[in-house]
């Protein structure tokens, strides 16, 4: 997986993401939000990552636009998870 290294690929397994497809099936906000909330140390750049490997781009390639609507819509996410 492009931008993923073995440290986050393991991450990614033992959340149940083997592959590109499930990736991007799930959405890279979605399994950062679920990364994060199973306990993994994860950073803005694993996002930057995950969403880099869902479009196509190199993680520091990400466009700001695409970086600004994830941050929104884990927000939600988080909230959503505090309201439950």
């Amino acid at each position: 997986m492009l931008n993923i290294g073995p440290k986050s690929r393991a991450w990614l397994a033992a959340v149940g993401v083997h592959s590109m497809a499930e990736l991007r099936e799930r959405g890279a906000v979605s399994v950062y939000h679920l990364l994060k909330s199973s306990g993994f140390n994860v950073s803005k750049n694993l996002l930057w990552a995950l969403l880099g490997a869902e479009w196509g781009f190199h993680w520091t390639q990400v466009p700001t636009e695409i970086k600004m609507t994830a941050l929104a819509d884990l927000v939600r996410l988080e909230s959503l998870g505090a309201s439950e």
